[in-house]
């Protein structure tokens, strides 16, 4: 969490970082108009990534949300993907700034 928080800080971006997914959903509620992109680990304590996207997408449907796991499986990336997420990046990744990059694509993409 933290090397990935300083990586895209570090990139430019301002970063609510959460340990879980209460905390996740409890920020966006809190700061959600300010949140271009969401980054998820799939699994987390409290909510894992797919109940948080589910939160969230109740307090705001077209949420941009990414999740980022360690299951390479194509039915766990197809299952993920077909939840909503726009982008599951796999790890371990070759690079934060491959990340970033994407990331930044989008969080500026129009709606």
């Amino acid at each position: 969490l933290k090397a990935m928080e300083q990586g895209l800080r570090k990139r430019g971006f301002v970063v609510w970082a959460a340990p879980d997914g209460g905390e996740g959903v409890d920020l966006y509620r809190r700061f959600g108009s300010q949140i271009d992109v969401v980054l998820s680990d799939v699994q987390m304590p409290v909510l894992d990534g797919p109940k948080t996207l589910d939160a969230l997408r109740e307090m705001n449907p077209a949420v941009r949300f990414c999740f980022m796991t360690g299951d390479t499986r194509a039915a766990t990336l197809a299952n993920l993907l077909g939840r909503g997420a726009m982008r599951v990046f796999t790890k371990p990744f070759p690079s934060v700034a491959g990340v970033a990059e994407e990331l930044w694509e989008l969080a500026t993409r129009p709606y």
